[in-house]
């Protein structure tokens, strides 16, 4: 009897296993969606209330490296609207992208660690600087959509650089995690 129970207990693990998987890949594609396609696409087009929207009301931002600092909702939103405003008046565009380190995710909270990828763009298209720095989110589900809760990143001392970046894993490979 002993025996049979553990050949069954046996034979779920993979299906419990495969099932967790699952349901994990769906919140994080919703995350995807939710978060960073817009997070990217407000810093294409320079919307900073698209990208402000994407925090929650309790946000809680820090810097670390040599930009040091720590800030609720109200003094980032006013950073970052400043800082869009400005590339807003160069002509400049960001392009961002996202590499992961890990993603930890179920229904209610996430928490995701990766590298980003910042290239300044002049009016013309060309690329006038890039930056790189490693992140860590604390997101959770407000009224049915994902919030930023708790954001830190920083360059590490300019430790971070394009061949971290391209270490990590894409943001669409879902068997990393």
């Amino acid at each position: 009897m002993k025996r049979a129970i553990l050949k069954i207990t046996f034979l779920l693990f993979p299906i419990i296993g495969f099932a967790q998987r699952t349901q994990d890949i769906s919140i994080l594609k919703e995350i995807n969606e939710q978060v960073w396609a817009v997070f990217m696409d407000a810093y294409a087009t320079n919307d900073a209330q698209k990208y402000i929207g994407l925090h929650s009301k309790e946000l809680i931002r820090a810097t670390g490296g040599r930009w040091k600092s720590i800030s609720d909702l109200a003094k980032y939103g006013e950073d970052a609207s400043a800082d869009f405003r400005s590339r807003k008046t160069a002509g400049e565009k960001a392009d961002i992208q996202f590499r992961f380190l890990e993603r930890i995710a179920d229904e209610k909270s996430a928490s995701e660690r990766g590298i980003y990828q910042l290239a300044i763009l002049n009016s013309k298209g060309e690329v006038q600087g890039k930056y790189y720095g490693k992140f860590h989110v604390f997101m959770r589900k407000e009224e049915g959509k994902w919030k930023i809760l708790i954001d830190y990143d920083s360059d590490e001392g300019r430790t971070i650089n394009e061949s971290t970046y391209n270490s990590a894993f894409s943001i669409d490979d879902y068997t990393k995690y």
